[in-house]
């Protein structure tokens, strides 16, 4: 009986270690853009912090040893490489992003010019690939600094060209780029300098977060929103590479991310969350810089009213959400703010509420400006209609939940 209850315990630990060898193993190193944050620090989040969760549940491990203040010199002087260099084994990824404190020409402790970088990413490569670990190379992100109206990319100016420094090791030694300096130019571009301070740096008003009674302002840190929008930039890279003989390791285990719709009830003036993308597992935090003279009253999730603060925050799940920022006495028709994953219209005809898709609709819900649900009604069809005699006058929320977006429209005379 004891030989058997011990065959059976090797059996469980052997199917164990089945488990844990299948598990992708990532190192991360970097700086204070990329590391972990204590909760005293909230929003306060290096994009590190928010990287196992673009992959699939169970599909990996993320070891975040970046530190605060280091470059890619200062990380193998004061030691930190020494000890990841330790943990590495073989068939593990290191993913290396420095540039921001490299820069730093007044700290001789952390400055490194674009031939010394290069030296110190060589041996990154050198020594990981020694233990049989698989190097790769994040490029810098862009601070939020800016020439007039165009983003300023400190890390391709001509004495600081970080970035070509890092793409020509990587092609020198066949270290798989991950190009986040023009994946965040991008999206700096599209955003807008005073969005970014406010919604994705830590650009904080006084008061907005109780770690930050007085406020905070950063251009170069980021809130939670903003880590999560750079490890989603991280993972894009990865997902733009899958043939790449490293980067097709982690490929196939990224996990889906879900379409989260954000609009307003005004048509212009107030400055909103964009709309986005996130795993499952991730904190989706909407806030709103209300208009001048506009009052805001609550946000709709999904058509339900869910909270009056002017933020709000909830773990997203496996479904497309919408959320809505209502302002009292708002009146215009169907929101044209609304950036729907894929195509949805609702409009009042004569004697009905038609509403289309590019696809099936799947669940679609009508309810009124209060959050109270109307009527629910699943369609296995591309358009639906209602008769425009069941339906209240006023201001109406038509909600798909396949098409993951909700409308605006009013019914009345």
């Amino acid at each position: 009986m004891k030989r058997s209850i011990g065959i059976v315990a090797l059996g469980i630990a052997a199917m164990a270690l089945a488990r844990t060898a299948a598990t992708q193993r990532i190192f991360v190193i970097g700086d204070s853009t990329v590391c972990n944050y204590a909760a005293s620090k909230y929003p306060w989040a290096g994009w590190g912090q928010e990287l196992s969760l673009f992959f699939k549940t169970g599909t990996v491990t993320v070891t975040n040893n970046a530190v605060g203040g280091r470059s890619s010199k200062s990380f193998v002087t004061l030691g930190q490489w020494a000890g990841t260099l330790s943990a590495l084994q073989s068939g593990d990824i290191l993913m290396i992003q420095f540039g921001h404190n490299d820069r730093t020409y007044t700290d001789t402790t952390r400055y490194a010019d674009t031939a010394t970088y290069r030296q110190y990413l060589t041996k990154y490569v050198t020594e990981a690939r020694a233990k049989g670990a698989h190097p790769v190379f994040v490029t810098p992100m862009n601070m939020n600094t800016w020439t007039g109206t165009a983003v300023r990319e400190v890390f391709c100016e001509k004495a600081n060209d970080y970035r070509a420094a890092m793409i020509r090791t990587g092609t020198m030694l066949k270290v798989p780029v991950l190009d986040l300096e023009k994946k965040s130019k991008a999206l700096m571009d599209s955003c807008g300098q005073v969005y970014m301070a406010k919604f994705q740096f830590m650009g904080l008003d006084t008061n907005e977060y109780p770690n930050y009674p007085t406020g905070y302002s950063d251009g170069t840190h980021f809130q939670e929103m903003g880590a999560l929008a750079n490890a989603r930039m991280v993972t894009e890279e990865i997902a733009r590479q899958p043939s790449d003989s490293i980067l097709k390791l982690l490929a196939p285990l990224l996990a889906p991310t879900y379409p989260i719709a954000v609009a307003s009830t005004l048509a212009s003036g107030d400055t909103i969350t964009r709309s986005t993308r996130l795993p499952k597992g991730a904190t989706m935090t909407a806030k709103v810089k209300a208009a001048k003279g506009k009052t805001f009253t609550h946000w709709l999730k999904d058509g339900v009213k869910i909270g009056t603060d002017k933020r709000y925050t909830y773990v997203q799940d496996t479904l497309p959400h919408s959320l809505l920022a209502v302002y009292q006495g708002a009146t215009v028709g169907v929101s044209q703010r609304v950036v729907p994953s894929e195509r949805l219209s609702a409009r009042m005809t004569a004697g009905a509420l038609r509403i289309e898709g590019d696809g099936i609709l799947g669940t679609v819900a009508i309810s009124d400006a209060q959050g109270r649900q109307i009527l629910s009604r699943e369609v296995p069809d591309r358009s639906v209609e209602f008769d425009r005699k069941t339906l209240p006058n006023g201001v109406l929320f038509v909600r798909s939940w396949t098409r993951g977006t909700t409308i605006r429209i009013v019914n009345g005379n």
